[in-house]
C-alpha cells in the first residue's frame, strides 16, 4: 500500500523512478503509447517525462492522477516542443483553469486529434480561454470537457471553437447531475446550431439542463450523426419535434444517425413515433416521469 492508502497505484515517486529506468531500454525510444492513469502522478513524474519525452509518442494517458497547475506546466514544456503527440487524456486531474489553459498553449506544437480534459475544475473562464486557444487547430477532431462547472456563460465561445475548428468532429459536454446550475436551453441551442455546419458531428450534452428548445435546434440540422441527450429535460414536445421533422424530410439521413433520449421525460406515444423514424441506433429507455 503507498500513502494514499490503496494498492491501486505506483504513487508519484515511484512513477518518477520508473520513467527514468525505462528511458534507459532500448524499447523506450520507440515508445507509441504511454498510460498512466490512476497512479497518483503530481510533479515528480511529469518532472521526469518532460526530460525523458519519447519523440515517438502517439498516444498519453494520464487519467486519475493528482495533476495540478504545477505538474501541468511541466506536461506543457514538453508538449510546446516539436512531437507527434495524437492523444492526451487528462481526465480527473485538478488542473484547474491555469493548468489547462498552459497546456492547450502548448498544443500548437502537436498534431493532437484528440484532448480528454473532463473533470478537471474547469470553470466558464477556464472554458472561454481554452476554447479561444485550441480554436483554429488544424488537427483537432475530438475534445472532452465533461463533468466541469461550465454553464451557459461559456456556450458562444465553445460555439465559435466548435465553428473555426475545421476537423473538429466531437464534443462531450456531459454535465454533474447534482451540479444546480449547469447548461440549460440558452447554451443548448447556441451549441446546437454551431454544428449545423459539421458534417457528421457527434454531441453529447448528458445531464445537462437542457430541454425542448435544444432537441427543436437539433431538428433543423441534419448533419450531426450522434447526439446524446441522456437524462437532460427533453419531454415529449421535444421528441415530437425531432421525429416529425424526419418524418417530413426537413431532416435526412436518420439511418445514419444515433440519437439517445434515454431517462428523458418522453411520453410513450413519442417514444414510439421516434422508433418509426428508422435511427441507426435509438436508446430511448428508463423515462422519468413527467
Amino acid at each position: 500500500r503507498n500513502k494514499y492508502g490503496d494498492s491501486m497505484g505506483l504513487g508519484d515517486s515511484g512513477a518518477a523512478l520508473l520513467i527514468a529506468a525505462a528511458k534507459k531500454q532500448v524499447w523506450w525510444s520507440s515508445l507509441s503509447s504511454l498510460d498512466f492513469a490512476w497512479n497518483h502522478l503530481c510533479v515528480s513524474a511529469l518532472s521526469t517525462l518532460e526530460h525523458s519525452w519519447p519523440s515517438t509518442l502517439r498516444s498519453l494517458c494520464l487519467d486519475w492522477n493528482g495533476i495540478g497547475p504545477e505538474g501541468a506546466m511541466l506536461l506543457a514544456r514538453a508538449l510546446a516542443r516539436p512531437n507527434v503527440l495524437g492523444s492526451l487524456d487528462l481526465r480527473s486531474n485538478p488542473l484547474k483553469d491555469e493548468g489547462v489553459l498552459c497546456i492547450c498553449k502548448a498544443l500548437s506544437a502537436c498534431p493532437l486529434n484528440w484532448l480528454g480534459l473532463g473533470e478537471t475544475m474547469l470553470t466558464d473562464r477556464g472554458a472561454e480561454l481554452a476554447s479561444k486557444t485550441l480554436q483554429g487547430h488544424p488537427f483537432l477532431k475530438g475534445i472532452d470537457i465533461s463533468e466541469n462547472s461550465i454553464t451557459d456563460a461559456a456556450c458562444d465561445f465553445l460555439a465559435q471553437f466548435v465553428q473555426n475548428t475545421p476537423r473538429l468532429q466531437q464534443l462531450y459536454l456531459r454535465g454533474y447531475l447534482f451540479e444546480p446550475t449547469r447548461i440549460s436551453d440558452t447554451g443548448g441551442e447556441v451549441l446546437a446550431r454551431s454544428v449545423s455546419c459539421k458534417d457528421g458531428f457527434e454531441l453529447e450534452l448528458d445531464y445537462q439542463q437542457v430541454g425542448c428548445k435544444t432537441a427543436a435546434a437539433l431538428a433543423r440540422n441534419s448533419l450531426w450523426s450522434k447526439v446524446s441527450l441522456f437524462n437532460t429535460n427533453v419531454s415529449t414536445m421535444g421528441a415530437l419535434g425531432l421525429a416529425n421533422s424526419f418524418r417530413n424530410g426537413v431532416a435526412l439521413g436518420a439511418e445514419q444517425k444515433w440519437l439517445n433520449v434515454a431517462q428523458c421525460r418522453i411520453a410513450p406515444s413519442a417514444i414510439k413515433l421516434l422508433r418509426s423514424v428508422g435511427f441507426l441506433r435509438l436508446d430511448s429507455h428508463g423515462q422519468r416521469p413527467r
